[in-house]
């Protein structure tokens, strides 16, 4: 991140660096007063590689370094230096291009960090919310890089969209099996979004029946739905099997619908 901004800000001339202090001192673009008074720092130092120096700069009233502030005020003035350059520097053919390296190289962080979280997550083999969203916006992301390079018509940029919607399918799947499960835990009628009858056709799917969450979600619907005790015995078998790779709020979520299930067939 440090690199990235001050890559950038040493090729400003005493004109960019006028244009670029005004802009950041309007308050319709940033209402963060630091972050005035460390641009006109950098504006005199832009040269300065020393943190400690940087961090004094940003923050002179805290005695000890800490990367962390330090990394903040720098993403938030990535950020600037992006508006920047879009809105005052587009018809400059080279701030154009910078701005084009600058948008690469700041996805190219945000996709490695997702990523990073996104093999975190799958680890463990469960293929969740949280992994769907990480795999949606890496997709995103990767469309977005190639619709830069790639021609309209396009193979490579083709497969890259239908991941997108791959992913984004999938993400609403798992959220949709989630919700619909807590609604019929709770009593609640469906209203005239998609019903459980619906979302079956969608289950039944080669590509769904191998997703350990979708089936363990698929039986607990049919749990609480259809009342069935065959479902009961499936979800117990699944949890029991899978336990390990579920958070402690998703297996005592997933032990009250159970525990729902039995007090209703007793009260019957």
């Amino acid at each position: 991140m440090d690199h990235i901004i001050f890559e950038h800000i040493r090729k400003f001339d005493k004109k960019d660096w006028k244009s670029f202090k005004t802009f950041v001192s309007s308050p319709y673009f940033n209402k963060n007063k630091r972050i005035v008074q460390y641009v006109e720092f950098l504006a005199l130092n832009p040269s300065l590689n020393d943190k400690n120096a940087l961090f004094r700069a940003a923050f002179p009233e805290r005695k000890h370094y800490n990367d962390s502030s330090l990394r903040s005020i720098h993403s938030e003035i990535l950020q600037l230096i992006l508006k920047f350059y879009q809105i005052e520097k587009l018809n400059d053919s080279d701030k154009a291009t910078s701005l084009d390296i600058l948008v690469q190289k700041d996805q190219f962080r945000t996709y490695q960090l997702i990523k990073n979280r996104w093999l975190k997550r799958s680890e463990n083999g469960l293929q969740d919310e949280k992994f769907f969203r990480s795999k949606l916006e890496m997709s995103k992301i990767h469309y977005e890089f190639l619709s830069r390079k790639e021609q309209r018509k396009s193979e490579v940029l083709d497969q890259a969209l239908l991941d997108v919607n791959y992913n984004l399918d999938q993400l609403y799947l798992v959220e949709k099996l989630q919700l619909l499960a807590e609604m019929q835990n709770r009593g609640i009628s469906e209203n005239e979004s998609i019903t459980l009858l619906e979302l079956k056709t969608i289950l039944n799917k080669p590509i769904n029946r191998n997703n350990q969450f979708i089936q363990i979600f698929t039986e607990i619907l049919t749990l609480l739905s259809d009342h069935a005790e065959k479902s009961f015995f499936g979800v117990y078998e699944l949890i029991k099997k899978e336990n390990q790779k579920f958070s402690k709020k998703e297996l005592k979520d997933m032990f009250e619908y159970i525990q729902n299930f039995c007090i209703r067939k007793i009260n019957q």
